[in-house]
């Protein structure tokens, strides 16, 4: 940042002597030159332009001349000049999927990583969300990575906004990063779940069926219907449709008796909703029948 206004200081120079300088890098470029009249013996030379020479090392190199024509051997220092800025990204995803559910809001991580960026220099973090209320970390680089845990549950739910600074040990500043995740902590609702046949009879058991109504679409939901006369079946999908059907369901190991079907939906924020139930009533089995006749030998049975 100072690279167009640099300055350098004498320490006890000869008054009225005169000064000459040459700036060059190590990094290459033009050298920078100038000279003058020493005035008092800490005079500053300042407002050099720097910008032709590479970022390396740089070397003054001042000669002195008195009025008498006596030159003195040249005076050197050496500086770092570094206006490289340093790379810094977000990590992509974020949070495994750029969502935050109601299990991650209170400790979610957010990562990225850095180029030319020394260990212990601090990134900082911030989410805002769309009241403007922020959350703030303050991470440190370790081997061109950096990664905070936050507890965003203060957060609105809906769309976040992430920033990302950082500047190095020379005060470059990084290109600002940035990315977006979306909050998420309400589990689904509103929806139900019910067996489409009741009873669910010998013709019906190898391809029962129940249908939802109000599911969120995009969400996973699993089932699990139990029989009161014993066993079980289980199954799971994803719901394309707020009134999908859920068809083909063998319940021919079950044996006859009440059936409870138990269903949960999971949103692509992770969040479970609560249990929905259904009942119906298996009856499969076939019905037996006796027939019952005389003990004794009939002459004429019919």
């Amino acid at each position: 940042a100072n690279e167009s206004a640099a300055s350098f200081t004498f320490a006890d120079a000869e008054v009225g002597a005169s000064y000459s300088y040459t700036i060059s890098s190590d990094g290459g470029g033009s050298d920078v030159t100038g000279s003058g009249t020493i005035a008092t013996a800490t005079d500053q030379v300042s407002g050099l332009d720097l910008s032709a020479l590479g970022s390396g090392t740089l070397t003054l190199s001042v000669v002195l001349t008195d009025p008498a024509g006596n030159a003195a051997t040249a005076v050197t220092d050496s500086a770092t000049k570094d206006t490289i800025a340093p790379g810094l990204d977000l990590d992509s995803p974020l949070a495994s999927d750029d969502l935050v559910g109601a299990t991650e809001a209170a400790a979610t991580t957010i990562s990225g990583s850095t180029a030319d960026l020394a260990d212990g220099q601090t990134v900082t973090v911030v989410v805002t969300d769309s009241a403007s209320d922020t959350v703030t970390g303050t991470p440190t680089v370790s081997a061109d990575a950096w990664s905070v845990t936050l507890d965003l549950s203060g957060l609105a739910n809906g769309a976040l906004t992430l920033t990302a600074d950082a500047e190095d040990a020379s005060t470059n500043p990084a290109t600002q990063a940035t990315a977006n995740l979306t909050k998420d902590t309400r589990r689904p609702h509103g929806f139900s779940v019910a067996f489409d046949q009741d009873p669910v009879n010998a013709a019906d058991a190898d391809a029962a069926s129940l249908s939802f109504t109000g599911a969120e679409t995009g969400a996973s939901f699993a089932y699990t219907i139990r029989s009161s006369g014993g066993g079980k079946v289980t199954g799971s999908g994803t719901i394309s449709d707020a009134a999908q059907q859920i068809t083909g369901i063998d319940l021919t190991d079950l044996s006859d008796g009440t059936l409870t079907l138990v269903v949960t939906l999971t949103d692509t924020a992770g969040n479970t909703s609560g249990k929905r139930r259904d009942e119906s009533t298996l009856d499969a089995s076939q019905p037996a029948a006796t027939l019952t006749g005389p003990d004794t030998a009939q002459s004429d049975p019919f």
